[in-house]
């Protein structure tokens, strides 16, 4: 059976392949979090688009919004510690915003 990867809303998907912009984005575990991942996980893709963006957790407890843009601005990373959400609730809210210079992540738990 194939897995398939979690994707943004169509709504943040397509607003993701803008040049600038910010979105919000509700994400909901199975369970709180209880602790670091095993492994690198994938929250949110895009379907191959020509901007490719991805939110990931890392074993580090960090929130990552990874997004490639114009071939010019190649991909960028930003990173949120995601360590306070250790315990919360399982509702997170996600808030991203990109230009050509800057990127922003930012996410809280809403139970």
């Amino acid at each position: 059976m194939a897995r398939t990867r979690p994707a943004f809303p169509p709504d943040v998907a397509r607003a993701l392949q803008r040049s600038e912009g910010a979105v919000s984005v509700r994400y909901t575990r199975r369970s709180s979090l209880a602790g670091p991942p095993t492994r690198d996980t994938v929250l949110m893709a895009t379907p191959h688009e020509r901007v490719l963006a991805v939110l990931a957790l890392d074993t580090k407890l960090n929130l990552r919004f990874i997004r490639t843009g114009d071939p010019t601005e190649g991909a960028r990373v930003v990173v949120v510690d995601a360590s306070p959400l250790v315990g919360g609730g399982r509702h997170w809210d996600i808030a991203l915003s990109w230009d050509a210079e800057t990127m922003a992540v930012g996410v809280t738990a809403r139970d």
